[in-house]
């Protein structure tokens, strides 16, 4: 076979699966009949983001689960996440987790708010951290 059909196919494979890649982690679905709930994030075994022009990344992280009627669990949370949502220690992420084994759950990037830019980011906890202070 010419050269350009195998070229083609590496291609349409390459997209097939960037697509795949794309559905599959933009939006997880939420566990089933499970309890929406938080993930506080206590450790990232990476450090840092992926460096270069990299759009994702293997985050590994601690978590502590929490939604109502779930004692506190510790977790441990191992996936390919895009950059611009890279998890920082001491972030909550909305999570979707079993009620029935806690450790068997999601974490919902589709309603993560927009932290990308680090001021945006910054400003947004500081408000957020005030609020909390003057509700006490």
């Amino acid at each position: 076979m010419p050269t350009y059909v195998y070229i083609v196919l590496a291609l349409i494979i390459l997209i097939v699966g960037l697509r795949t890649f794309l559905r599959r982690h933009s939006f997880p679905k939420p566990v089933q009949n499970g309890l929406e709930g938080t993930a506080h994030v206590v450790a990232v075994h990476r450090p840092g983001r992926p460096s270069g022009n990299h759009i994702s990344g293997l985050c590994v992280m601690d978590v502590v689960l929490e939604a109502p009627g779930i004692p506190a669990t510790a977790a441990q949370y191992s996936e390919m996440i895009f950059v611009s949502v890279w998890p920082v220690p001491g972030m909550d992420l909305p999570a979707s987790i079993d009620p029935a084994d806690p450790k068997h759950f999601s974490l919902l990037w589709g309603q993560l708010r927009d932290r990308t830019r680090g001021a945006d980011a910054a400003s947004l906890l500081a408000a957020e951290r005030n609020a909390k202070h003057d509700r006490r």
